[in-house]
């Protein structure tokens, strides 16, 4: 499986590169400015795409933060929240996605003479480069590998899309995890494994803690604001038919982590299938009873870590 998304301001040569990969067999997927909540598209997208070989998205979750508040500021639900987008970072992660930033020098040059609508003298010229500058703090901070690349040049499109065919090539060889179905983030070396109980009856897709629809998924993702999520993998002990997760399996693929159950029927799935753990409240218990002690609720998942036992808040 080989996942690219491609992000960047306009004109910086997305639409060159996606047509390129496109015509060596490539299924690309066009996200324009969303006309409901981005974050049900793009969490269905990407819960299918363990699925899908050889998939471009053109523009997808660095789109949202970049444009949603300049340029619809009183549309929040046209955009993700931080949540929702840390979520997404995850999710692809576990999948193997790359993103190439696209990027150039020449992006004032050719966006005048195409006469977009935002461009217009040097108001213009510091509007694109305030979301070229929102680009490149998005690929400094990404959870996901991440290559930069100006495209001015036409060689410089043609080496892109040859590394691109030889790293789908690589995945395609080395294999993905089949885990990245039941869970969300590094799949490869995590330090911290976060078992809930199963997805929410409103849950848009059987991924884990998906921050919509779902109170205790949202509470839960606050109490992470700060946490180091490189190396956090999050998965359930259910999937939303019932399904009991593997969860020794799964633990001994990825090497063993620390793993903190989310709940009694985590913690009881943990224990009939002889897996070590530490023990927190759930998060929605911890919402309806404890909303105000969001840090004391990460500290408490940090020390069931470390202890491997039940941590009360």
């Amino acid at each position: 499986m080989s996942i690219v998304i491609l992000e960047g301001c306009d004109a910086t040569g997305k639409t060159r590169l996606a047509s390129e990969l496109e015509a060596l067999g490539h299924l690309v997927k066009h996200y324009q400015k969303p006309d409901r909540p981005p974050i049900e598209a793009l969490a269905t997208e990407v819960s299918r795409a363990s699925s899908t070989d050889r998939l471009v998205l053109d523009r997808f979750h660095w789109s949202s933060p970049v444009y949603g508040s300049r340029y619809y500021p009183d549309e929040q639900e046209l955009y993700l929240t931080d949540a929702q987008f840390r979520w997404l970072e995850l999710a692809l992660l576990s999948r193997g996605a790359l993103v190439v930033h696209c990027t150039g020098d020449e992006v004032h040059t050719t966006l005048r003479a195409r006469g977009d609508a935002y461009f217009d003298g040097d108001p213009g010229v510091q509007e694109i480069r305030s979301i070229l500058d929102a680009y490149h703090r998005l690929a400094e901070a990404s959870l996901l590998p991440v290559w930069t690349r100006s495209l001015d040049d036409p060689r410089d499109l043609e080496t892109i899309t040859a590394d691109l065919v030889s790293r789908g090539a690589e995945e395609e060889a080395t294999g993905t995890l089949s885990w990245a179905s039941h869970a969300v983030g590094d799949l490869r070396h995590p330090r911290l494994l976060l078992v809930g109980e199963e997805p929410s009856p409103n849950a848009i897709c059987d991924l884990p803690f998906l921050p919509y629809r779902s109170p205790a998924a949202s509470f839960l993702w606050e109490a992470l604001d700060g946490f180091d999520l490189r190396s956090l993998l999050l998965t359930n002990a259910r999937d939303a038919s019932g399904r009991e997760t593997m969860l020794r399996e799964l633990w001994s693929a990825v090497g063993r982590p620390a793993v903190v159950a989310l709940g009694r029927e985590a913690e009881r799935a943990l224990d009939v299938q002889g897996v070590p753990h530490g023990t927190v409240s759930h998060p929605m218990y911890v919402r309806r009873f404890h909303w105000h002690r969001r840090d004391r609720y990460r500290g408490a998942i940090l020390e069931a870590a470390v202890r491997q036992e039940e941590v009360r808040i």
